[in-house]
Parts: C-alpha cells; structure tokens; sequence
C-alpha cells in the first residue's frame, strides 16, 4: 500500500475509533447494569475493566502513529487491537450468555449485532481490521446460540450468520468503494501539483519562472521595506551559449542549461531564488545582503559559468555577464530593479564578458 493511501486509511481508522470507542464503551456500561442482575458483579467486571481499558490503550496508541506517521508504520497494532476488543465482546457473547434469561440473551446478541454493523462502516478502510473485530465478536454468540438448541436461539444462530456474510460483503465492497476515492483523489492532488508546477517553474531546469520570480520579488520588496533591510538583484545572462548550440545542437544547450542551474541553485541560501526567465537569463534575488555580500555571491556564480561542464556527448565550457542592483541604493521598485540590473548586464558584456558590473559603474 502506497505511502499516502496508507496515511489515508490510517487517519479514518482513528477518526472512526473515537466514536465508535465511545459507543462501545457506552453500550458495555448499560449492558452490565443488566448483567449483574444474573452474575457476580466481580464476574461481570473482569469483563468490562479490560474492555474500556482496550479501547483507552487503542486509542492512545492511535495517536502516536499519527503522529510518527512514516512509510513503514503498520496497521498490525491497530489490527491487534481490533481483535482484542472482539475477543473481550465474544466472551460476552458466549459465557453471559448462557447466564442469562432469554430476553436478556437476546438483547445481547442484538447489542453485538449492531456492534458489527458499525464495524462494516467504521472499519471498512481495511479488511482485515474489520475481520479481527466482527468474527471473534459473533462467533462466539452464534456458537452459544445453537449450543442452547432452542427454536429460538437457533433461528437467532442462523440469522446472525447471515448477518455476518451480509456484513462482510457490505464492508468489502465500502472498502473497495474508499480506497478508489483515495487512489481518485490522490490523482487529483498530484494533476494540481503539476498544472501548479507547469504554471510557476520553468520545464527544463526546474527553477521558479518569470511568473513566479515577479511574485517573489514583490514580496521581498515589501518584506525588505517593513524591515529596513537591503537586498540584491542579480541578472546573468550566458557568454557563448548560442556558439554551443550551433556547435552541438539544442540537446546540449538544455544540458547545458540544467547543469548550471543546479550550480547557481546549490551557491544559494534557502531564503534566495534563482529563477529561469529566458533562454539563457537568470535572475537571482539575494535576500538581507549588502553590495559587498551581493558582489561575493556574483563572484562565486561567475566561476561557476565559466567552470568547464562535461555533458553526455561533450565538454563544454561558457562564462556569464552579472548585473547587480542594490535595493533601495539603486532603485525602490521592481520593475526599476530589473531594469536597472539588466543594464549592469549589457555593460558588463560591453566590457568584455565574463564580469560582474554593478549599476552606475561606468
């Protein structure tokens, strides 16, 4: 079972167990109030401890594997659980049972009827969850039943072992109608992602688009602002990267471009952004830095363009032209910073390539 289909079952397992724990927990109270009218109140309560304290520990144990949720958690301790409750609820089933008078055997086997009625909806998430709890909890009764060999507990017997089947199937098909659901709705999350993902990251490299890169530098602008603080704004265009192209076509050029991509992303802090907004145009946003941090960055992402890059079918080696613009030094808004940058850009290129200028160097 995949990771998130488990998660899934998991997480309806529990949710289903606090109220289903609570009716049965109710049930065993008002049942014994009938039960010690025919056995020892010690008898009945070596019965009704365990039960509650079953469902306590489940229930507790529930929570903590939710919360340390991880590809290898087990259902097995829920499962174990299940059939420690059906087995307590078939003791009653069977030993009370034949203690009792017939009304009130009948209002047993009814009680535990309807227990596993509940068990078809609230564990039908997992077959075997529901199997440990229904069998070991109507198996008994129906055993007691044809073991009093009256009319009446005979047809009692049979009905209830109709009841089981009815309910077996009714739990596996439900079962069967919820994890479709699950793997649906998975599918769904997933398309979300990646229309998400085709929206706001570049295809081929992977970093955030233009789109994207906008709406970050709008937010690093009003962060910035609120707090006082400056920020760069670095444009990098390639040196070279048509000649490669044409030397070796566009599959190395691509190769070429995710490689240095994941070379400028790897130089970055976690709070920075490297962004894809062209075809050989990177846009790098450097958070809470100044112009001497700002130039070390610049310097670093230089070597690293014009490092020589063994690809699949060549070794290719480019350099890179850097623009750097200070916020608020330079300018205060976005579309002044990228225009600003970009020309450092060109003027970098204009004086030789393979540099990192800032604007209004001359």
């Amino acid at each position: 079972m995949e990771s998130y289909i488990k998660r899934a079952v998991i997480e309806i397992l529990e949710k289903n167990l606090v109220i289903s724990g609570f009716i049965s927990v109710t049930l065993s109270l008002v049942l014994s109030f009938q039960l010690v009218k025919y056995i020892p109140g010690f008898t009945v309560s070596l019965w009704l401890v365990p039960l509650i304290l079953s469902y306590f520990l489940r229930f507790i144990f529930s929570r903590r594997r939710l919360t340390k949720f991880n590809e290898h958690v087990s259902l097995n301790g829920f499962r174990l659980g299940c059939l420690t409750s059906g087995l307590i609820w078939g003791w009653c089933g069977y030993f009370f049972f034949k203690e009792v008078d017939p009304v009130t055997g009948l209002y047993i086997s009814f009680t535990l009827g309807g227990l596993a009625a509940g068990a078809s909806s609230s564990l039908a998430a997992d077959k075997y969850s529901f199997l440990l709890f229904t069998v070991p909890l109507l198996v008994p009764n129906i055993v007691a039943n044809f073991l009093i060999g009256s009319e009446v507990s005979i047809g009692m017997a049979v009905m209830l072992l109709l009841y089981i089947s009815f309910l077996t199937f009714s739990s596996k098909s439900m079962g069967g109608t919820l994890v479709e659901n699950l793997h649906l709705k998975k599918k769904a999350e997933d398309s979300e992602k990646e229309v998400k993902r085709l929206a706001l990251y570049d295809q081929l490299t992977g970093l955030p688009n233009r789109f994207l890169f906008e709406d970050r530098l709008k937010q690093v602008i009003s962060k910035h602002q609120r707090e006082g603080k400056k920020f760069a704004l670095l444009f990098i265009d390639l040196d070279g990267f048509k000649q490669v192209n044409d030397q070796y076509g566009h599959h190395i050029g691509d190769e070429l471009l995710q490689v240095i991509s994941k070379k400028f992303e790897g130089a970055l802090r976690n709070e920075d952004t490297c962004a894809r907004i062209g075809g050989d145009e990177f846009v790098v946003i450097l958070q809470n830095i100044d112009l001497s941090g700002a130039l070390n960055v610049s310097a670093k992402l230089l070597h690293l363009a014009s490092t020589p890059m063994p690809l699949s079918k060549a070794s290719v080696q480019v350099s890179a032209s850097i623009g750097v613009s200070i916020y608020p030094d330079h300018a205060q808004t976005q579309n002044d910073l990228l225009i600003k940058s970009d020309r450092a850009m060109y003027r970098a290129k204009e004086k030789g390539k393979n540099k990192v200028v800032i604007h209004g160097e001359v």
